[in-house]
């Protein structure tokens, strides 16, 4: 891989996210989510900036126009690439939250990109460029996650929190985590459930959800005070998106087999409860009337 490999990649990549984001901005403005689509306008922008440096810059060292090459098969996860063509069908369901989560995950797609192309890399300049430009995905990827966690504590104002900052050495360590994290989704399910009865239905299509759904501690009756206002849909959604991250950390700071694997059936199951509500806010969508 050469200099201009990586920048043919790269250049690809921040183009389609450009694309993709200018677009779903451009949705959200439609069904009047202004809020939304300045953001989606914001991260447009951020990508076609990083595009036009990165190819300025080549035509400055060559002058020749840059080659772009799309982003490669298997590197954007099937959920997320599911998520956005879900906002494309019904912006309306787009939160910040939402939007920001799925930012952070594209942009580790794009570090992922940077940092195979590092190690693909032919010449020093090409590793060199590589690992500037990986560094660089790395550093944004961190920004946004700290406007995500701000965009969470925004929407379930006044709640308490499942302890997703404890540490986790050992499977015993993941056990103690993980009964205090699924007592709480329990008590946010069972609210979710009692506004959306059709959830159900949703959730007993999804095999891996099964079992999971027998164990679930009994909690409370869902009435928490202090509860925060808004959709427990929603809530419940932005809350298993925070599950999933704690285990997939997890997942990557794990120094025992055992504990890797349990939390990667854990991740397993909070995917499977987000494909549901995916789902239901699709069903939702081709059920409501559309104005004249």
């Amino acid at each position: 891989m050469d200099p201009q490999g990586v920048i043919a990649y790269t250049v690809g990549m921040w183009r389609w996210l450009a694309e993709r984001y200018g677009r779903l901005a451009e949705r959200s403005r439609e069904v009047a989510r202004e809020a939304t689509a300045r953001l989606f306008d914001e991260l447009a922008t951020g990508a076609r900036e990083g595009a036009e440096r990165l190819e300025a810059s080549a035509r400055e060292r060559s002058g020749q126009p840059v080659e772009t090459r799309p982003p490669p098969a298997g590197l954007l996860e099937e959920e997320v690439l599911h998520r956005l063509e879900l906002w494309e069908r019904r912006p309306e369901l787009a939160t910040p939250y939402d939007v920001l989560a799925v930012a952070v995950r594209l942009q580790d797609a794009l570090f992922r990109l940077c940092a195979g192309l590092g190690g693909a890399a032919t010449t020093p300049e090409a590793r060199e460029l590589a690992e500037r430009l990986a560094r660089e995905a790395l550093a944004e990827a961190a920004r946004l996650r700290g406007r995500r966690r701000t965009a969470y504590h925004a929407a379930t104002a006044g709640e308490e929190v499942a302890p997703f900052a404890v540490r986790v050495r050992t499977r015993a360590d993941l056990a103690r985590a993980t009964e205090r994290i699924e007592a709480e989704l329990a008590r946010r399910l069972r609210t979710a459930l009692d506004a959306r009865p059709e959830l159900a239905a949703r959730l007993q299509r999804e095999p891996v959800l099964a079992g999971f759904l027998e164990r679930l501690p009994a909690g409370d009756d869902g009435t928490a005070a202090g509860e925060g206002g808004g959709d427990p849909v929603e809530r419940l959604r932005a809350f298993t998106e925070q599950c999933f991250e704690f285990y997939d950390r997890v997942f990557a700071t794990a120094t025992t087999e055992d504990t890797m694997l349990e939390a990667q059936e854990r991740e397993r199951l909070c995917l499977a409860l987000l494909h549901a509500l995916e789902a239901l806010a699709a069903d939702e969508g081709e059920a409501r009337p559309t104005a004249e």
